[in-house]
């Protein structure tokens, strides 16, 4: 094999190979069970569709949000979740909607501080 075929398939190689190098799944202890999210860059770690309440359907409709239950196993926090339905809203490019939209999208670092970090919301 020539150098530069070596060279070729060398490089190749690694470019194959790191399409399968994926950081850490990003897990965290919460109040209401573990959440696993997900690396979507080297500084940051989202947790996406997080239930903050039961979802008001059934006999919990028109209620108050009830607690969560909290999960044997750790929760999927790696899409988001449904948006809340409101009427007369046509937007061009609809995001899925549905009653059980009591979620929460977080960003952060991928730092494993425990100290408590600022919070934006809105």
């Amino acid at each position: 094999m020539a150098p530069n075929s070596l060279q070729i398939l060398t490089l190749w190689l690694a470019l194959a190979l790191a399409g399968f190098v994926q950081a850490a799944v990003p897990i965290i202890q919460t109040t209401s069970g573990k959440i696993r999210g997900k690396a979507v860059s080297n500084a940051t770690n989202a947790y996406l569709g997080i239930p903050f309440a039961q979802p008001p359907v059934g006999p919990l409709r028109f209620l108050a949000p009830k607690p969560l239950l909290t999960p044997s196993v750790t929760r999927n926090a790696t899409a988001f979740g449904l948006s809340c339905i409101q009427l007369g809203a046509n937007p061009p490019d609809p995001s899925p909607a549905g009653e059980d939209c009591l979620t929460i999208n977080v960003w952060t670092s991928p730092s494993d501080s425990r100290k408590l970090k600022p919070v934006f919301v809105w």
